[in-house]
């Protein structure tokens, strides 16, 4: 490339393929894309733990209103 005449140079580089903006963009891009895996997977690290917790936990807003809703009733009925 540098044996070449000046011109041809000029050429090459005006001429480039692929085009320096558009390496710059996908580098940007590829670490974009790790930065959100990254973050994915730690969400999703996270996510059935709380899950679990929500719905196995023994005082749930559901059952003590069912068990609540019960007694009332039979009491209306006596």
């Amino acid at each position: 490339m540098k044996a070449m005449s000046p011109e041809n140079q000029e050429y090459f580089e005006k001429h480039r393929w692929p085009p320096v903006w558009y390496l710059k963009e996908e580098d940007h891009y590829q670490r974009a894309q790790k930065e959100r895996e990254k973050e994915d997977y730690l969400h999703l690290r996270r996510q059935p733990k709380r899950r679990w917790l929500f719905w196995n936990s023994p005082s749930s807003p559901s059952s003590s209103a069912a068990s609540s809703a019960s007694p009332s009733s039979s009491s209306a009925v006596v």
